[in-house]
């Protein structure tokens, strides 16, 4: 999953060229995704960061930034809600600090 992540965001750092159409590869890297992930999933909470990550990809498409933070929120919520079912207490801090930092910066801009 690492390594489709790295190709994900090379192709994405290329927007603007005609060859990098983020749609087109965003559907590319979601199936891959999530390919690889079926063929070891052993349980139902391993759907998580699999829908998780096919958001991240997806919010990588979008042009405006307070979008794209927006999309994250619903992404670190479930990357926290799997990170405590699984006992990964060094990720589930993690994603408290992105929540933390996403709303507040959302509340800021919003204020003006």
């Amino acid at each position: 999953p690492n390594m489709v992540g790295i190709a994900r965001e090379l192709v994405f750092m290329n927007d603007g060229k005609k060859w990098a159409d983020k749609k087109v590869w965003a559907a590319v890297f979601i199936i891959i995704n999530t390919a690889f992930a079926l063929s070891v999933i052993k349980s139902a909470i391993q759907f998580i960061p699999i829908i998780a990550s096919a958001l991240v990809t997806v919010s990588l498409t979008f042009k405006n930034t307070a979008n794209i933070r927006l999309m994250t929120i619903p992404i670190s919520t479930a990357f926290l809600v799997y990170d405590i079912m699984v006992g990964s207490w060094a990720g589930a801090l993690n994603e408290v600090i992105s929540l933390i930092s996403m709303v507040s910066k959302s509340v800021l801009e919003h204020r003006g």
